[in-house]
C-alpha cells in the first residue's frame, strides 16, 4: 500500500510547475517523499531501474511492444516502478519494451501484404472445410445447435 503513496508523490512531483518548484509548500512536499522514501529504504526497500535494461519477465511485466531504435528486448519507457524488498522483488515494473529498430513504411506494407495473401489461401484450406462438416449436427445439451451452425451464411 505504501508503494501507491510513492508512486502518486512521483505523479504529482513530475506535474508542479516550473514557477512554483521554488515555492515552500512544494519544497515540504518534495522532504516529506524524501523522508518516506528514506524510512522504507532503511526497512530495506529498493527501487529497481528499469529503463534501458533488458526485458526480464522476474521484474518487468511488459504492456506494449513499440519499434524503437533500442535493441530488441530492451525497456523503453517505465510506466510504474518496481521495488525489492530484501533481495525479493514485491512489484515488478510496467514497461514497454522495444520491438528492434523501427521498419521502413514499405516493409510494413509488404508484411500486410502478406497476411491478406495468407488469409485468402487459408480460406479453402481442409481447416476450413472441417467447420462445414459440423454445420449439420445434432442438437446439444439445452436444444441448441452448435457454435457453427448458420456461420457460413452469416460471412
Amino acid at each position: 500500500k505504501l508503494l501507491e503513496v510513492l508512486d502518486n508523490f512521483d505523479r504529482a512531483l513530475e506535474h508542479v510547475p516550473e514557477d512554483q518548484r521554488g515555492q515552500p509548500w512544494v519544497e515540504g512536499i518534495w522532504l516529506v517523499e524524501r523522508r518516506l522514501r528514506d524510512i522504507l529504504a532503511s526497512e530495506g526497500l529498493e527501487e529497481i531501474g528499469s529503463v534501458g535494461m533488458p526485458f526480464d519477465p522476474h521484474i518487468h511485466e511488459a504492456i506494449g511492444h513499440v519499434d524503437s531504435d533500442a535493441p530488441e528486448g530492451t525497456v523503453v519507457e517505465e510506466i510504474r516502478k518496481a521495488y525489492k524488498l530484501h533481495d525479493r522483488v514485491i512489484r515488478p515494473a510496467l514497461v514497454t519494451v522495444s520491438s528492434g529498430s523501427p521498419r521502413p513504411p514499405g516493409a510494413q506494407t509488404e508484411a500486410r501484404s502478406d497476411e491478406v495473401e495468407h488469409l485468402g489461401r487459408a480460406s479453402g484450406s481442409p481447416a476450413s472445410e472441417v467447420g462445414e462438416g459440423r454445420r449439420g449436427r445434432a442438437p446439444g445439451p439445452e436444444g441448441g445447435l452448435g457454435p457453427t451452425e448458420g456461420r457460413r451464411e452469416e460471412e
